[in-house]
C-alpha cells in the first residue's frame, strides 16, 4: 500500500469536520479560551437608557457593576459547575470584561440593577434637563 493511501485511510472525515466547526463557530471563543463576552442590547427610553447582559447561569456574587469617569464596567466570572473531563462542551466559561462610554446626560451616580432569568438589567436614568439661563443686561450710562 502506498504511503498516500495510509493517510487517507487514517482521514476521519466527521472528526475533522467537529474541529473546524469547533475552531470557527462564533458561540465559542477557541481561540481566547477562559475568557468572552456576553451579547447585550441597549434600549434608550425617556427618561434612562437600559443595558441587557445575558449572563444565564451566573450568581450575582460573580457579577461587579463599577464606573469611572463616564465609563461603566461589568466584570464577571462564569465558572463551571462540573470538576470532571467533557466529553463536549459547548458552554463558555471564565471572565468577561464589558465597558461602556455613558453620554453625559446620564446620571453614573443613579445607575440601578436587577437580575433574572439569567439577564442582568442595568439601568442608567437621564439627567434633567438644565433650564434655559436668561441673562439680564445691565445698560451702562456713558
Amino acid at each position: 500500500m502506498s504511503k498516500l493511501a495510509r493517510i487517507n485511510s487514517e482521514f476521519k472525515p466527521f472528526e475533522f469536520m467537529q474541529k473546524l466547526e469547533d475552531a470557527f463557530s462564533t458561540n465559542r471563543n477557541t481561540f481566547y479560551r477562559g475568557s468572552f463576552s456576553p451579547p447585550c442590547d441597549i434600549t434608550e427610553e425617556e427618561d434612562a437608557s437600559t443595558i441587557y447582559l445575558d449572563i444565564p447561569g451566573m450568581s450575582t456574587d460573580k457579577v461587579e457593576i463599577s464606573t469611572s469617569d463616564r465609563t461603566l464596567i461589568v466584570k464577571g466570572e462564569r465558572v463551571s459547575e462540573t470538576s470532571g473531563g467533557f466529553t463536549r462542551s459547548e458552554r463558555i466559561f471564565g471572565k468577561f470584561v464589558r465597558t461602556w462610554t455613558v453620554p453625559s446626560n446620564l446620571d453614573l451616580d443613579a445607575v440601578e440593577a436587577s437580575y433574572a432569568d439569567g439577564v442582568l438589567k442595568i439601568r442608567i436614568p437621564k439627567r434633567p434637563e438644565p433650564a434655559p439661563k436668561v441673562i439680564t443686561i445691565n445698560l451702562l450710562k456713558s
